[in-house]
């Protein structure tokens, strides 16, 4: 793919692409014009531009976390509002949606000019963090990783990372590609997914499952 192999294990499934990128690397990639990049193999052409049908996807989806999480929080206190981390959130659009659904929401993302669109033009609570870093350290009665885990170069200790800032009984909501998926094999080394060098895993439903259990 693109001049980088890719190979699946033979035994569970789990795509990897060949080398890892170095911190400075990551960093380089994940840089201010990651939201609005001239690469067409690179982020977004124009996050920004899809605002208004992102805000009605991530509405959707933060009211029905709301309801999942309904009166289960952190304290234990009925009145109590439940958090939520979104871990790779851009500019916050599902942070802002999450706040409105009745969470008490933050994020963090590795793209610095995102983050500080979020935190001046939008009031949001996000923090500027590199890909690999781990949650902050208070718990949260939710955290989500939209379309992050496969941009991650270790997944395994990321994930138990996770698992220590989810609350007693909290939920972690992630999504990702789906290698075994019917438009992946019909595209062959043309799936969208193999977007390199950002995305270094590519996962089906039993290597996410089996990843997350090893993850606890």
């Amino acid at each position: 793919v693109a001049g980088t192999p890719v190979r699946r294990c033979r035994t569970c499934g789990l795509g990897r692409a060949d080398g890892s990128p170095s911190p400075a690397e990551l960093d380089r990639l994940y840089n201010r014009a990651y939201f609005q990049s001239p690469d067409p193999k690179i982020g977004y052409a124009d996050y920004y531009a899809m605002e208004t049908g992102l805000r009605r996807t991530f509405a959707a989806r933060a009211r029905r976390l709301r309801d999942r999480a309904g009166s289960a929080t952190v304290t234990g206190a009925k009145s109590s509002t439940p958090t939520l981390l979104d871990v790779g959130c851009g500019p916050g659009f599902f942070v802002d949606e999450a706040n409105r659904a009745g969470f008490r929401a933050e994020g963090i993302d590795p793209c610095r000019e995102a983050v500080r669109y979020g935190v001046e033009r939008l009031g949001l609570d996000l923090r500027a963090s590199g890909i690999t870093a781990s949650p902050p350290g208070h718990l949260f009665d939710c955290i989500t990783a939209w379309d992050v885990l496969e941009h991650l170069p270790e997944p395994l200790p990321w994930l138990q990372e996770v698992r220590a800032r989810l609350a007693p009984g909290g939920t972690l909501i992630l999504t990702t590609g789906d290698l075994d998926s019917r438009v992946a094999r019909w595209s062959g080394r043309y799936w969208h997914l193999f977007n390199l060098p950002e995305h270094r895993y590519f996962y089906s439903r039993g290597t996410v499952i089996r990843l997350l259990e090893r993850a606890g």
